[in-house]
C-alpha cells in the first residue's frame, strides 16, 4: 500500500574516464542557488554527515542537480551506489538545507557578494560548464576580490583561462559592478585527481579553419572566443 510520496529518482552516473568518480544525478536541485565541495565531513551540512558516514567515501562535489562522488581506492562501486542513493534520500526527505543554511551577513558586503555570485554560477554558468563535466565554485570573496576555484573537466583543461576570462568574468563584472578583481585559485597543473582526467595519447586534430576575429592575444596567452568553441 502507497504512504503517498513519491520514490526519489537517482540516476547513477560513471565517469568516462576515471574509475573511482561516479555521479548522482537528481530530477531537481540538491540545494536552490548553492554548491558545495566537501573533503571530509562537515557538521554544518546534513548531506556531508551522511555521505563521509559511508566507509570508502573521499570527496564530494555538489553542483545543481549533480552530486559527484569519488571513492577510495578499494572500494566497490556495487556497495556503495546503493548506500549513497539512500543516504542522499533520506537527507532530502528530511533536510531543508542539506548543503546547511546560507551564512551571510547583510552588513558585511564581502558576504553578499559571495552570496550574489554563487547565485550568478548555479544558475548561469554550471549548468552550461557541466555539459562539459566542469563546475565553477566561489572559494571565498575578500575586499571585493572574487577568488573562483574550478574543478572536474575545468581543471587542468587548456580553454579554462578562455572560459574564464572571456566568459565567466564579463558576466560577473557586467550583473556585479562591485566586483574588484577575479582571480583563479585552480591548481591546474596539479590535475593528479580531476573528475575528468585527460587521456593519454595525442590532441585531437582540428580540421577546420580558425577565423582570424575569433583569435586574440592577451597577456602572452593565445585566445579563441569560447563562443566559437562550444559547438
Amino acid at each position: 500500500m502507497s504512504d503517498g510520496t513519491t520514490r526519489r529518482r537517482i540516476q547513477a552516473q560513471a565517469s568516462g574516464s576515471d574509475p573511482y568518480v561516479m555521479g548522482f544525478v537528481l530530477d531537481a536541485p540538491v540545494q536552490a542557488g548553492r554548491s558545495a565541495r566537501f573533503d571530509g565531513t562537515d557538521d554544518s551540512a546534513p548531506l556531508s554527515r551522511a555521505l563521509f558516514s559511508i566507509l570508502g567515501i573521499r570527496h564530494v562535489e555538489v553542483s545543481d542537480a549533480t552530486i559527484w562522488v569519488r571513492k577510495e581506492d578499494g572500494a566497490d562501486w556495487a556497495v556503495l551506489k546503493p548506500a549513497i542513493a539512500a543516504a542522499i534520500r533520506q537527507v532530502l526527505d528530511e533536510a531543508k538545507a542539506p548543503l546547511g543554511e546560507a551564512s551571510a551577513d547583510p552588513s558585511d558586503p564581502d558576504a553578499a557578494l559571495l552570496h550574489a555570485v554563487e547565485e550568478l554560477l548555479e544558475r548561469q554558468v554550471n549548468p552550461s560548464v557541466a555539459a562539459h563535466g566542469g563546475h565553477i565554485a566561489a572559494d571565498r570573496v575578500a575586499d571585493g576580490i572574487v577568488y573562483l576555484r574550478m574543478s572536474g573537466g575545468c581543471q587542468g583543461c587548456a580553454a579554462s583561462s578562455a572560459t574564464l576570462r572571456e566568459g565567466v568574468e564579463r558576466m560577473l563584472r557586467a550583473a556585479l559592478p562591485q566586483v574588484s578583481e577575479i582571480v583563479d585559485v585552480t591548481d591546474h597543473a596539479a590535475g593528479s585527481a580531476p573528475f575528468y582526467a585527460r587521456e593519454n595519447g595525442p590532441s585531437p586534430m582540428l580540421n577546420r579553419p580558425v577565423p582570424p576575429s575569433v583569435i586574440g592575444w592577451d597577456d602572452g596567452e593565445i585566445l579563441v572566443d569560447p563562443e566559437y568553441l562550444a559547438p
